[in-house]
């Protein structure tokens, strides 16, 4: 927030906040685009936040392969990505909090022997009716705000 704050608030041309010292102010515009992004940011890791929380990581990744599938089109591979993502939040989820080194690289080094290790089983979720009304019914918005 604070890299958010400086880098809008001071970097923004507009005017200044402290019309005494206007080297050396922030600008009024980089004030409200920094509150603006910062709103979004907060928005963004609270939607994440409930997300990991309410779903189950195998449905949650689920989701997100039904939802990339249409990426295919392009060259992406939704059961690649899906399967990466599990692949890191397993990781995630099974690493301990307080490494003994406290250094990222302390994740790469594993000891186990692959005994506890658990088959991965990707869970693909389907789109039901609702999610399609829903899907088509924002398409309709941005579409009719976009000629608006």
């Amino acid at each position: 927030m604070l890299a958010i704050l400086l880098l809008f608030g001071w970097f923004t041309p507009g005017e200044a906040v402290f019309m005494d010292w206007p080297q050396a102010s922030p600008s009024r515009e980089g004030l409200t685009l920094a509150l603006l992004h910062a709103g979004r940011l907060v928005a963004v890791v609270c939607a994440v936040a409930l997300l990991l929380e309410r779903l189950p990581t195998e449905r949650l990744v689920g989701g997100l392969y039904s939802l990339s599938r249409p990426f295919t089109l392009i060259g992406l591979r939704a059961g690649d990505v899906a399967l990466r993502l599990l692949l890191v939040l397993r990781m995630v989820e099974s690493s301990p909090r307080v490494s003994v080194t406290g250094h990222w690289k302390a994740w790469l080094l594993d000891d186990r022997d692959g005994a506890d290790l658990q088959p991965i089983h990707l869970v693909r979720e389907r789109l039901g009716r609702a999610d399609l009304l829903i899907g088509v019914g924002l398409m309709a918005a941005l579409l009719l705000w976009n000629f608006s």
